[in-house]
């Protein structure tokens, strides 16, 4: 049950393609944990508890197309949290406590083609949020109770 990432725990695996961290107790990821994973295909964060993530996190990031990061404790997202992420497929922020998404944050992400956001208190999305999304195939918000 990992709690702490030290920020340059990935340093020297430049190579590294697919990262499970899923099912530990992180509550927060240094700005620089991803920073050298250039490669970096499929990234599980899932069933941690993480409450917030740094908008740079995935700044060097753009190889990434899967990631995976419900069943955590996000309240908000930053507009360009995913702005580096052009190439990401699939995006799972299911059972968390978002209560918005901002109409930027998928400006960047033409190829997503699956979107997991049920289970969170999003009580409004913008139309404009899914403008960009011209590949989005599946797009998921059940089960949101507004907050």
């Amino acid at each position: 049950q990992i709690e702490i990432i030290d920020g340059n725990l990935f340093e020297e695996c430049s190579n590294l393609e697919i990262l499970w961290l899923n099912n530990n107790k992180l509550t927060i990821l240094n700005a620089n944990t991803f920073k050298k994973l250039t490669k970096l295909i499929k990234l599980d964060l899932s069933n941690n508890e993480i409450e917030s993530i740094d908008e740079n996190l995935f700044e060097e990031c753009s190889t990434l197309e899967v990631l995976l990061f419900d069943n955590n404790k996000l309240a908000s997202l930053h507009p360009n949290t995913f702005k580096q992420l052009i190439r990401l497929t699939r995006l799972h922020l299911s059972n968390n406590q978002l209560d918005s998404i901002d109409k930027k944050a998928f400006q960047t992400c033409s190829n997503l083609k699956k979107v997991y956001l049920h289970n969170n208190k999003i009580s409004r999305i913008h139309f404009s949020t899914l403008k960009s999304l011209t590949n989005l195939n599946l797009f998921s918000l059940n089960y949101n109770l507004g907050s």
